[in-house]
């Protein structure tokens, strides 16, 4: 009688819904197709459309009539008769003394051991991968971008700033001083209007001097 191996991992997935199904799907064919020839597994599905549950052996077909709906996934398996590996993914439940904690989990089994050796340690690596990615997206969607400053016209000021995962504008117009811009408009034509009537006065001054020295003669 050959012997079965498998071996377990638990991811830190909460919840089996249709992005996360795509996902470790995507991640099992990946590594396989690198380490194992000819790797051509089927696949199986249930899971629940709110008090429907439905299963599909075609992964395909999953994607088309899933898409779009809220889902709750029982459990996946995923088989490559001819390779002799196959995958079963659903939930752990795991308790100490202080909590409960469950997630979903991969369970690996085959009776060729170098199946399980070589695999194994893909998967764990690409899970890592996805975690870090699945990370620098969520950090991304809360960093505070640099503020958005627009000089329109010379006449209004408009300062904004986009903050969170949706990415939305916060625009803000401020009108300028009225008071200093008519000011700073106005100086210049007194300034303008000064001079010339003291080089008018000045004018009639030497023209009234020139006319009594005359006169005085």
């Amino acid at each position: 009688m050959a012997t079965n191996y498998s071996q377990k991992i638990k991811t830190n997935i909460e919840k089996l819904g249709y992005e996360t199904t795509q996902a470790i799907y995507e991640c099992i064919n990946k590594c396989c197709a690198k380490k194992i020839t000819n790797y051509n597994p089927s696949f199986d599905i249930l899971y629940n459309r709110g008090n429907i549950s439905c299963s599909t052996d075609t992964y395909d077909e999953f994607i088309r009539d899933a898409y779009g709906i809220e889902i709750e996934v029982i459990s996946i398996r995923i088989n490559d008769y001819k390779t002799d590996i196959s995958f079963n993914i659903g939930y752990y439940i795991s308790t100490d003394t202080t909590h409960v904690k469950s997630g979903v989990e991969i369970s690996i089994n085959s009776k060729n051991i170098n199946n399980i050796s070589t695999i194994v340690p893909e998967i764990e690596k690409e899970l890592l991968v996805m975690n870090k990615q699945s990370t620098d997206k969520q950090k991304e969607g809360t960093v505070q971008l640099p503020s958005i400053q627009v000089n329109v016209g010379g006449d209004l000021h408009m300062a904004g700033s986009a903050i969170g995962t949706q990415n939305s504008t916060s625009t803000s117009t401020v009108k300028k001083d009225e008071t200093s811009s008519k000011s700073s408009w106005w100086t210049p034509v007194w300034q303008s209007i000064t001079s010339n009537i003291i080089w008018w006065i000045i004018g009639i001054s030497g023209t009234v001097v020139a006319i009594l020295y005359e006169i005085l003669k």
